[in-house]
């Protein structure tokens, strides 16, 4: 093989290995907005349900995503308060359990322990299966209460969801330590 080929061929495989690595790191951007996108439209057709009973309607579904968001971007620039506040807004119009784990998050920022657990409760009656999220910020604000027990048992079904996470793992060991 002469010496351009060869190199032509190292050049291909570090291109190929460029954009694998490009693609990969961009599959949980596009899992996070997939899943965003299902949950919203959920939330449509279940608002469009509840305006046939004169209660909700697709409208609602929208602003409540649009406080939602508004949320969001407030959580990212730091600006916790404002974010819960978008967040409750979001929830007063159609509750949802994406706005609940939002405002959880938010709460758990500025050590707001109950509030966290209130919030983690509501989102997981509503789906109890909506992500290891919810059981982490749940466990982590029940070993800051002192509820150590309640806490380990929070990392074990957040580990029931995200079987190979390191970090619930730790995180669970963090709770069995302070409980013992």
């Amino acid at each position: 093989m002469s010496p351009s080929i060869a190199l032509d061929a190292v050049r291909t495989a570090r291109a190929s290995a460029d954009a694998v690595r490009a693609l990969n790191a961009w599959l949980p951007d596009v899992k996070a907005s997939d899943d965003a996108l299902r949950r919203a439209s959920r939330e449509v057709e279940f608002a469009g349900e509840m305006s046939a009973s004169g209660q909700r309607t697709k409208d609602d579904a929208v602003d409540a995503d649009a406080a939602r968001e508004r949320g969001n971007a407030r959580y990212r620039q730091g600006a916790y308060g404002e974010a819960i506040d978008a967040y409750t807004e979001s929830l007063r119009i159609a509750p949802s359990a994406a706005a609940h784990a939002n405002r959880a998050m938010a709460r758990l920022k500025l050590k707001d322990y109950k509030g966290v657990v209130e919030d983690c409760d509501a989102c997981a009656a509503l789906e109890p299966d909506y992500g290891s999220k919810v059981y982490h910020r749940r466990g982590v604000a029940k070993r800051e209460l002192g509820e150590y027990l309640e806490s380990v048992m929070d990392f074990e079904r957040a580990l029931r969801l995200e079987p190979t996470s390191g970090f619930l793992k730790e995180e669970r060991k963090k709770s069995q330590r302070a409980f013992e």
